[in-house]
């Protein structure tokens, strides 16, 4: 039997602290097995987004179902460790 898993978001939208709109109404599916990337300008909001499906930012609007698990790593964790590898890491 195949593995399921599935992230839904359903029109989700973040402030900054500021109170400023960095998204809204972000809507997608990711179904098991797929492959997606997201690409933006720096500070157009890509890694509140992955910490808000991840449930470390708060959500102004919308919702976020997960069906599986997610595991995330930061960005720079390691960068300045030439010694060791992703694997190494993970």
């Amino acid at each position: 039997m195949a593995r399921v898993g599935v992230i839904e978001v359903n029109g989700i939208s973040c402030r900054v602290p500021g109170g400023d709109v960095l998204f809204r109404d972000v809507t997608f599916r990711v179904g098991s097995g797929e492959h997606v990337a997201l690409v933006g300008a720096n500070g157009a909001g890509k890694t509140t987004l992955f910490r808000a499906i991840c449930g470390e930012v708060r959500i102004d609007e919308g919702s976020v179902h997960i069906d599986g698990r997610v595991r995330t790593m930061s960005q720079l964790v390691g960068w300045r460790d030439e010694q060791r590898t992703v694997r190494d890491l993970l």
